[in-house]
């Protein structure tokens, strides 16, 4: 990733932002009543915490920093290194686990995960987003 691609992830992700807060909310059986409503936030979800996991890892090389082995692992090496807040990665915690679900298969992901994730932790994007913009290069 470079600086346009950073520019580009941001503004997939404040795209992502909009349309997710667009989908039903107020219930999980309103939800999960249209497909599209679980698909097109699992697509959104997924496609958000990559872009942080991306801009996270820029910031880690720009820093020259150990290499990390996990999504998460990208923010707990900023965070030793005082880049980000010292709880940072264990506050988003939930959306790492997520992606790494949705990417390495490595258990279903029933809609009911996927609305957890969209009504408890959508705001933890944009804010994560943030602490990562604004760690100098």
């Amino acid at each position: 990733m470079n600086a346009s691609g950073i520019e580009t992830g941001v503004a997939v992700l404040r795209d992502n932002l909009e349309r997710l807060a667009a989908l039903p909310q107020a219930s999980l059986p309103s939800f999960a009543a249209d497909f599209r409503n679980v698909d097109s936030a699992l697509h959104r979800l997924q496609t958000a915490i990559h872009v942080l996991v991306a801009i996270g890892s820029y910031k880690v090389a720009r820093r020259s920093l150990a290499l990390p082995d996990s999504s998460r692992a990208v923010v707990t090496v900023l965070e030793a290194d005082d880049a980000v807040p010292a709880g940072t990665a264990d506050r988003h915690a939930p959306l790492f686990a997520f992606h790494d679900c949705v990417v390495h298969l490595d258990e279903p992901v029933d809609s009911q995960r996927v609305f957890d994730i969209l009504t408890q932790h959508r705001h933890d994007l944009g804010a994560l987003l943030d602490l990562l913009l604004a760690i100098p290069d």
